[in-house]
């Protein structure tokens, strides 16, 4: 069964949908957490993680098996329970998490002149702002101009409409709400083209 990460998360915009396909030649390192809030023993089993291009697939399963407590709680098993099983009542009751981001571009090496689409995936209750900042460490200006740079996507995702030589270096990516926050790094390596 397929989870489902962010309440208004649609599976069919995992892949980069604003980059040529066929034109781009580079490599993209994609990293990705799966949160499991308030595990039970329903929750135990194995989870797969699938990555997938056009010429390949890997997978990576993790067998998820609660702890139980050991002989030196056995005379407060009960009480242990109701504290941890209270306390996701509670957080669920409240209704909010922090922002946190799930799915991000780690690291990637493109020709210059390609669009490049970065992934900067979160979630959180309230919905996670998400803040992009350039190689330069300036805020990036959530703008769709024909001519700025970049575009920051409905998704949190950041198109560089253009990769040139002056965006080589480390990019960031925030998420935050009332709740909390979360940063990711991308390295960005624009390649000469060959063909120029």
């Amino acid at each position: 069964v397929r989870i489902q990460q962010g309440e208004s998360r649609d599976y069919r915009n995992d892949q980069a949908q604003y980059e040529d396909t066929a034109a781009v030649t580079g490599k993209s390192f994609t990293a990705s957490k799966l949160y499991l809030d308030c595990v039970d023993e329903a929750s135990e089993g194995v989870y797969t993680c699938i990555g997938e291009t056009p010429t390949e697939r890997i997978t990576q399963s993790t067998n998820l098996v609660l702890k139980r407590p050991n002989a030196d709680f056995l005379d407060l098993p009960e009480a242990a329970a109701e504290f941890s099983h209270r306390t996701c009542l509670e957080k669920r009751s409240v209704g909010n998490t922090a922002a946190r981001i799930f799915l991000w571009t780690s690291l990637r090496l493109e020709l210059m002149g390609e669009a490049v689409q970065l992934f900067c995936r979160s979630e959180g209750s309230p919905s996670p702002q998400v803040e992009w900042f350039d190689n330069n460490r300036e805020k990036i200006l959530p703008t769709s101009s024909e001519f700025s740079d970049y575009e920051i996507l409905e998704n949190g995702d950041l198109l560089i409409k253009r990769l040139q030589w002056k965006h080589m270096g480390q990019f960031k990516c925030s998420a935050s709400n009332g709740e909390g926050s979360d940063t990711q790094g991308i390295f960005i390596y624009p390649m000469n083209n060959p063909q120029n």
